[in-house]
């Protein structure tokens, strides 16, 4: 009786939702080679009839950038869809025009897929939640930190649909399986190369290795998603790796991928997913080289122990970590509300008072700067030659007032009329890379926005910022990291090849491979504007990240298998 009730319940919620229609905007949706985005379509068809596919990975290729932007909005205003499903990764679309999205269509419900919350919640998922209806979140480490601030349609998802992950009835034919690229923190080189050393039987699959001439007897090169299915079940062990980008262990989602295929792994300790799965009964966790090396061993010589635990971790994937049971609890949360007669989330008013300060007004009596900023809640400033987001205050405001700090620092695109956005600055990733001495040569006041008090506090430094001293307050205590480029920057300074790599998202690459994708690489003006602005300007180091680009053979390949496919 009771899953009857359930089955009845499940087509009310089906039924609801077969009349409406839903944009499903997802990186790499068609490109075979993307694994984890693959799965969103089938499992939203359930529930929508009518499903409208925009792959923001393809526009970019096509496009680039600004076209893709403007080719967004469009289809917006076009389809007028009733729900929008949107991950939020990289930086396809500009923050005013996710914004604007809601003044398209005010009716529109947003749910959005944040993956990497554990980093990312307090620099930009703080701020996208203000206007996102409903929140798919990977990091159940960030799930308490959603609570505090009030943010309460926030699920958990594994991103797996078991209809695509699934067992296969093949022979094993590999001991020791990764599938996956080289990561330059989180110590995935070092384990791979200590395991052959060691003369573990291990093959590698995926992008990156090729640069690794010492790992060429063993990697075999990228895989088709329906070939990373297969290679998961041909496989003995397949290790997964856990930490981030930024060294950090959280979830990954390799690891319900391989548990969907009733396959074992070895999994890098991971406190997160320890939540998920049990140790030792449905997953096995390893601590360092050494202890990866003596399980390895052992579960190769034990398969009855593997076989034991793979099922228990697969039958967990059936019945609880799925799309199906996921999107479920999702949609029936959806039905509700609008039954209650719920209302699409806004952005907020702050109710707040911001004060624009130049280097002129340093020029005037200092009762007349008083006076302008008596009433002020914050400050933010103009200095030099730079482009600025609509929403630039509004959001580093809003930033403040969320986390408490007296400074905010927000991120930025280095910029020039002739090549347009050609790196992307994310303050808190440059802040950790570089360390704050080397962070500082690449501040710009124009980054900044600090509380009234601050300002006043510290009303000497701000003066000696406008005289060209480095903008050197910015701490991890006193500041809120908006990694949203919110300024274009126009002469941005950067004296070593290193440092650029270090600093910057390098984006101008991508410029590159659109015309070469569209085939007017040489008819284009921006090539020539590219290599005017490197040669001329001094900028070699973009030049030098072009040539290494060209001379990666993984490059070449994926950039042939982009050709092939158009």
């Amino acid at each position: 009786m009771r899953n009857l009730r359930k089955i009845n319940e499940n087509n009310k919620v089906k039924d609801y939702f077969a009349s409406k229609k839903l944009l499903l905007v997802v990186w790499a949706s068609e490109n075979d080679y993307y694994a984890p985005m693959q799965a969103w379509h089938e499992p939203f068809s359930k529930y929508f009839s009518n499903i409208i596919k925009f792959d923001t990975q393809k526009s970019l290729i096509q496009n680039g950038q600004k076209e893709t932007n403007r080719l967004f909005i469009e289809l917006l205003k076009k389809e007028q869809p009733d729900y929008l499903f949107i991950y939020l990764v990289s930086d396809p679309f500009y923050m005013d025009t996710l914004i604007n999205i809601k003044k398209i269509c005010p009716k529109i419900k947003i749910i959005s897929l944040f993956g990497d919350d554990d980093h990312h919640f307090e620099k930009y998922s703080i701020f996208c939640s203000s206007f996102i209806d409903y929140i798919l979140g990977v990091q159940t480490s960030a799930f308490p930190r959603y609570k505090k601030y009030g943010i309460n349609n926030v699920f958990f998802t594994s991103i797996i649909d078991p209809e695509i992950n699934k067992p296969m009835e093949i022979e094993k034919k590999y001991d020791v399986v990764f599938i996956g690229t080289p990561r330059k923190k989180g110590g995935r080189y070092e384990y791979i190369k200590y395991l052959k050393d060691k003369g573990v039987k291990i093959k590698l699959f995926g992008y990156g290795w090729g640069d690794y001439p010492e790992f060429k007897d063993i990697y075999l090169g990228p895989l088709h998603n329906k070939d990373i299915i297969r290679v998961i079940n041909e496989s003995k062990i397949n290790l997964c790796f856990s930490k981030n980008i930024f060294g950090t262990p959280h979830i990954k989602g390799r690891v319900f991928e391989v548990a969907a295929c009733n396959s074992f792994q070895l999994v890098e300790n991971s406190p997160p997913l320890k939540e998920l799965f049990k140790e030792g009964k449905e997953m096995v966790f390893f601590n360092d080289g050494e202890d990866l090396l003596r399980k390895i061993n052992h579960y190769l010589g034990n398969e009855g122990e593997m076989k034991k635990i793979a099922k228990a971790a697969y039958e967990k994937i059936i019945t609880k970590y799925n799309l199906n049971s996921e999107l479920g609890l999702l949609m029936a949360k959806i039905r509700k509300d609008e039954i209650n007669n719920h209302k699409p989330k806004y952005l907020p008013e702050l109710n707040i008072k911001i004060i624009e300060i130049s280097k002129e007004d340093f020029n005037n009596p200092i009762d007349m700067l008083n006076n302008k900023i008596k009433d002020a809640d914050y400050i933010s400033f103009k200095h030099r030659n730079c482009l600025r987001s609509r929403y630039k205050n509004y959001i580093q405001a809003y930033f403040l007032v969320k986390l408490g700090k007296p400074i905010c620092c927000c991120g930025y695109y280095a910029y020039s009329r002739g090549v347009g956005n050609y790196l992307l600055f994310y303050p808190d990733i440059a802040y950790d890379s570089l360390g704050k001495e080397k962070f500082t040569n690449f501040v710009s006041l124009n980054q900044l926005m600090v509380t009234r008090e601050y300002f006043l506090e510290n009303i000497e430094c701000f003066e000696n910022f406008f005289e060209g001293e480095k903008v050197d307050i910015v701490t991890k205590e006193n500041t809120a990291f908006a990694s949203i480029p919110l300024l274009r920057i126009f002469d941005v300074k950067i004296s070593s090849y290193e440092d650029m790599l270090r600093a910057f998202k390098i984006i101008f690459i991508r410029d590159i491979r659109q015309r070469v994708y569209s085939r007017r690489l040489l008819s284009s003006q921006y090539v020539y504007k590219f290599f005017i602005e490197a040669l001329l300007l001094g900028k070699f180091y973009l030049l030098r990240y072009l040539l290494n680009e060209s001379l990666s053979k993984d490059k070449i390949y994926a950039l042939k298998r982009t050709l092939a496919k158009r």
